[in-house]
């Protein structure tokens, strides 16, 4: 922005139109938060706006900057059940998810919430100057594409219907639900561009991801380069995305077409970055730490992409995209672009990612989905929409249905799945909800009798080999405290750590290493309604009971 721009008061006007048209494209991520909000409060729940179970894991690592109430630049991994784990993480929204967090004293839960209003609303900002800048704005039907861009998807639901017809429910209980079939781990894993919005974490993702290709679409490259910097920081999957697209689009433009357009300077930073990225991730990560290398073993799990999901998901933007460059006149003309040949790139190279399952050892291939295939498909076919559009607008009345119906076919993934999740049992029960006496130990073990204890949760029915404790995981976000085993996807070695918790409340089997420990206890009533004989033969101090827990402090002098 120049000075001339400040002073013009069209400019700014125009500038303020474009973020209040950004805030509002943000709203139908508002309706999942909404339900959740009364849900739990309809069930006598504290509702926190983590949409999932594993949003408390940000800020566990948040909190990790401060672990021992000292400031740390580097972190280390808050669900080791060690105080001295090696700090060798960082992240940049992590840093400042921990900053607003200390200086606030707000929960963490609605930090995360700001966090996540302000990332939307900039990632909508940045989506719709990527949108403006290869599409337009200047016509009605392209506004209308634009709010397609941002809430269309796939025919998912209209596919899952079909399935539902044909083959019927099976022995799964609502029909309902049945209709996401084709929408991976219930639509979770946001197969369109609009529903990252919801996540904080994935909107800001991708905010810098779409930067860092709008910046190199305008050459302007120092720019991109710090947005890609950042990215490569903040997310080992995205981040290399994004690195492959441009080092890909590089490649192409510099080595295959001999274009001199990208500044040799540009071509190295972004591929120093990318070598980087991989040493740190890849190398230097599991030989710093042993719990990383465990950690990173239980990360490589499969998710692969189903071929169901992955056609229904594309199957309205695929054929745009492709009319879009039907005849051998449009795609030269289309693809004589710089910027164009970058998204086709961008498309190729997060089809492979997404589905490198078929090449090599599959280490969660839906991590490269996000939205991340179907948007560069929608901007290719975007000017074919647009003109389909503009065609049916001229032809009034008949036109307008025609728009209409387009649009609701568009919308209808987006807009079932968002505002029906009260409905999907499945879909509402993965948030975050706490219970009322589940706060009441949060809270208990916030005192400071507890500082440094170890946490031993008896939370849920431990039956496997890898239980979920609630109040185990929790204990890493709301308090200071580390468990032995809490988040099921960070815990290091959390087979073995949860069979050592299932010998412990179901056998009385103590560790001698946790006998040199101060340690918390906690028992569910229900399970464990008495106090075990092993627990009075170390000297436990029972030091908060409730209707559902009950919560011991064992001093490393009294289980000695």
């Amino acid at each position: 922005m120049t000075q001339s721009d400040l002073t013009d008061p069209s400019k700014n006007r125009s500038e303020l139109s474009r973020w209040l048209a950004a805030i509002v494209l943000c709203i139908p991520a508002l309706f999942p938060y909404i339900s959740h909000y009364f849900y739990a409060r309809a069930h006598g729940l504290m509702p926190t706006g983590f949409l999932i179970r594993d949003m408390p894991y940000y800020m566990a690592n948040a909190r990790a900057h401060f672990a021992g109430g000292h400031f740390h630049l580097l972190y280390a991994l808050p669900f080791s059940p060690y105080d001295n784990s090696p700090r060798i993480y960082f992240q940049p929204h992590t840093l400042l998810l921990g900053l607003m967090w200390k200086i606030s004293h707000l929960e963490i839960h609605t930090v995360f919430l700001i966090f996540s209003a302000i990332a939307a609303i900039v990632c909508s900002r940045v989506a719709l100057a990527l949108f403006e800048y290869l599409i337009g704005l200047d016509t009605r039907a392209k506004k209308i594409v634009l709010v397609l861009f941002f809430w269309g998807s796939g025919v998912i639901v209209l596919a899952g219907l079909l399935k539902l017809l044909l083959v019927g429910a099976g022995d799964l209980p609502m029909e309902f639900e049945r209709l996401f079939d084709f929408d991976p781990f219930r639509g979770w894993w946001f197969l369109d561009f609009g529903r990252n919005l919801l996540f904080g974490t994935e909107a800001y993702y991708h905010a810098l991801f779409f930067g860092a290709v709008l910046l190199a679409m305008k050459r302007r490259f120092i720019a991109s380069t710090i947005a890609a910097l950042v990215l490569s920081m903040s997310h080992p999957f995205t981040g290399i995305e994004l690195l492959a697209v441009l080092c890909a689009w590089i490649a192409l433009e510099l080595v295959l077409l001999g274009r001199k357009t990208i500044p040799i300077h540009y071509a190295i930073t972004i591929a120093l970055i990318a070598a980087a990225h991989a040493t740190y991730y890849l190398w230097f990560l599991p030989h710093a730490s042993p719990e990383h290398a465990a950690v990173q073993q239980v990360w490589s799990s499969a998710f692969v992409l189903s071929w169901q999901s992955l056609v229904t998901s594309i199957a309205l933007v695929l054929p745009l995209a492709i009319y879009t460059v039907h005849t051998s006149e449009r795609w030269r003309k289309y693809f004589a672009d710089a910027s164009k040949r970058l998204l086709a790139v961008w498309f190729v190279v997060a089809l492979v990612l997404a589905n490198h399952d078929l090449f090599i050892t599959p280490v969660q291939p839906l991590h490269f989905t996000h939205g991340y295939i179907w948007t560069p498909l929608m901007l290719m076919g975007a000017p074919s929409l647009v003109a389909l559009i503009s065609h049916l607008l001229r032809k009034r009345s008949i036109g307008i249905i025609a728009v209409v119906g387009i649009s609701a076919l568009f919308l209808l993934d987006d807009a079932l799945w968002l505002t029906t999740t009260a409905l999907r049992r499945d879909v509402i029960t993965d948030g975050a909800m706490i219970t009322p006496d589940r706060w009441d130990i949060l809270l208990e073990l916030r005192k400071p009798e507890y500082d440094d204890a170890l946490v031993l949760s008896r939370d849920v029915n431990i039956g496997g080999a890898a239980p979920e404790i609630d109040l185990s995981y929790l204990a890493t976000a709301y308090t200071p405290l580390r468990s032995w085993y809490s988040h099921w996807a960070n815990t290091p070695y959390r087979d073995q750590r949860a069979n050592e918790l299932v010998a412990l409340f179901n056998k009385g089997i103590y560790l001698d290493e946790w006998r040199k420990r101060k340690t918390v206890v906690i028992l569910r009533n229900d399970v464990i309604p008495n106090t075990p004989t092993w627990l009075e033969q170390l000297h436990a101090r029972l030091m908060k009971q409730n209707a559902s827990f009950s919560v011991y402090l064992l001093e490393p002098k009294m289980s000695s």
